[in-house]
């Protein structure tokens, strides 16, 4: 097994850990096992755990594309990572000093946000190449606008979830699903096929020379 799929795995399994230990805080959040007014601090886990879930799911693509040698793969792990890092550095320091900084909220959202897009960028890239391009280019135009609008009313009160917003989310949901089941096709397909290096296919060339000579000899 290489290093990435092992790089796979252990990233696969610490999303679904994190899941899990969030799913039982956040159940004891809504039964009320922490008491009726939970620290603050519990809060903080519950996130920090879902931050790395998260994080975890959009590194499965980016370490995929890296297992493809392609370079993508790399800016998109290290926009995933700095974003999770930053994320989390919000929401203990957030905890831990009063009045944390707004600015540094906005800037966390913004590389955020560019770093999902990029992974559903990379995603599409490596599965799809130019394939359904126009379906594409429609995707990542609305979840452009789609993250735009939410990082504007989040970070500067520019008020842009309205109806042209829900209008466009359900456009992108559509190119988005049309995409993933394209994606799987794709998957399935390229499954089946077997993959070798150019020196690889040389020397089988060459085999298959040597072999035709000496039938010829032969005869």
């Amino acid at each position: 097994m290489n290093i990435s799929k092992k790089l796979q795995k252990i990233i696969a399994l610490t999303s679904i850990i994190c899941l899990s230990l969030g799913g039982l805080i956040g159940i004891g959040l809504l039964l009320n096992i922490f008491g009726e007014n939970p620290s603050e601090a519990i809060t903080c886990v519950l996130l920090t755990l879902l931050t790395i879930f998260v994080a975890g799911l959009l590194l499965l693509t980016s370490t995929e594309a890296i297992a493809r040698k392609n370079k993508l793969g790399y800016i998109s792990s290290s926009l995933i990572l700095l974003s999770a890092f930053m994320m989390l550095l919000q929401i203990w320091l957030a905890y831990l000093v009063p009045d944390f900084g707004e600015t540094y909220i906005k800037i966390v959202l913004i590389i955020s946000a560019l770093s999902i897009f990029f992974s559903i960028v990379v995603n599409n890239h490596i599965t799809l190449g130019k394939s359904l391009l126009v379906v594409q280019i429609i995707g990542y135009v609305t979840f452009i606008y789609f993250e735009f609008a939410l990082v504007s009313t989040i970070s500067f009160d520019l008020e842009l979830v309205n109806i042209p917003f829900w209008i466009i989310t359900i456009v992108w949901i559509v190119m988005f699903l049309i995409l993933k089941i394209k994606s799987k096709e794709f998957k399935t397909n390229s499954s089946e096929m077997i993959t070798i290096t150019k020196q690889e296919y040389d020397d089988l060339k060459n085999k298959i020379k040597e072999l035709e000579e000496m039938l010829n000899k032969g005869e």
